[in-house]
């Protein structure tokens, strides 16, 4: 994501400040996104953020999982990745942040879903699907969406804001 795209997903996003704390967030906004200084020492302090709390320094391997793992609960929060493909990523994400097998029951829908919908296609399969198949497929991958999607982004918020520590396996 390019500084620019950074600042204009920063202004829209309803709870950063929340997600953040007011003096993160006071840095985001107060951020100049054409100087490249300034983006470089925000880039430091978001992910000095991301990795708060933590110690012993985990693996870089469990650091991007969790890197990548908050980038998709912001995403998904914001409507930016649909809930079933922002489950699956966050499934195999979690998999690789806990590699112990010990994540969070909190979190744990994540792969839930993912299970629960290992059946269903992908956009990227289908031309390998007859049209009434595919709908029907379509039509189930709606509906669990929506049967899952308050429990998804409810995971999501209690992630962001407060699970603080990383597992350093």
């Amino acid at each position: 994501m390019s500084p620019k795209d950074f600042e204009a997903w920063s202004y829209n996003f309803r709870d950063l400040a929340s997600v953040l704390g007011e003096e993160l967030y006071t840095d985001v906004i107060g951020t100049s996104f054409s100087d490249s200084t300034d983006v470089a020492s925000l880039q430091f302090r978001l992910g000095r953020w991301l990795l708060r709390d933590v110690s012993p320094a985990p693996r870089d391997d469990v650091v991007l999982a969790n890197v990548r793992l908050r980038f998709t609960a912001f995403q998904l929060l914001q409507y930016e990745v649909e809930v079933i493909e922002g489950s699956r990523r966050m499934s195999g994400d979690l998999r690789r942040a806990y590699p112990n097998g010990t994540i969070p029951d909190e979190l744990s829908i994540f792969v839930a879903l993912d299970s629960a919908t290992d059946d269903l296609p992908l956009e990227d399969q289908r031309r390998n699907w007859d049209d009434k198949s595919w709908r029907q497929k379509q039509e189930r991958r709606s509906q669990l969406a929506d049967h899952y999607r308050p429990g998804v982004l409810l995971a999501c918020r209690a992630f962001l804001g407060g699970h603080r520590n990383l597992d350093d396996n």
